[in-house]
């Protein structure tokens, strides 16, 4: 790959990690909470990936309907990995896994269109257009997907 792929996704990374620690409180807070509450109760009440659990449960286990658990169950395992809740965990996780988006949308392109500019150009454009910026740190699954 060229070298200049690796220089833009560096620099894609790095835009994702500043302010990596916030707090979430951003435009999606109530589902990036959700999103961490789950993440949070694998966590602490154990780790069984089918069925889910809230924190606005009242008297009731907390199991909740959502689309598949696959990315809270990941950051509650880089929880265990890390010894404790850190939020930044998961905003790391989805810019990661924004980040291997971006590499292969370069390698679709360039397969595409037969050019390795095209690819990198891709890649550029979708690690630094604004909206993907934002949802590309975000404590939700989007990124994952």
């Amino acid at each position: 790959m060229r070298p200049w792929l690796w220089v833009v996704v560096a620099l894609g990374l790095a835009v994702r990690l500043v302010q990596i620690d916030e707090p979430l409180i951003d435009k999606q807070a109530w589902r990036q909470t959700d999103t961490a509450a789950v993440a949070r109760n694998y966590y602490e009440e154990g780790s069984d990936l089918f069925w889910p659990r809230v924190d606005w449960r009242g008297a009731t286990p907390g199991y909740v309907e959502m689309n598949f658990p696959l990315y809270p169950y990941l950051v509650a395992g880089l929880y265990t990995v890390a010894g404790g809740v850190y939020e930044w965990l998961g905003r790391l996780l989805s810019a990661l896994c924004s980040v291997a988006t971006a590499v292969l949308l370069y390698q679709f392109a360039k397969r595409l269109f037969a050019d390795e500019l095209t690819g990198v150009l891709a890649a550029f454009f979708f690690l630094f257009f604004p909206l993907n910026i934002y949802f590309g740190r975000v404590f939700m699954p989007e990124p994952l997907m």
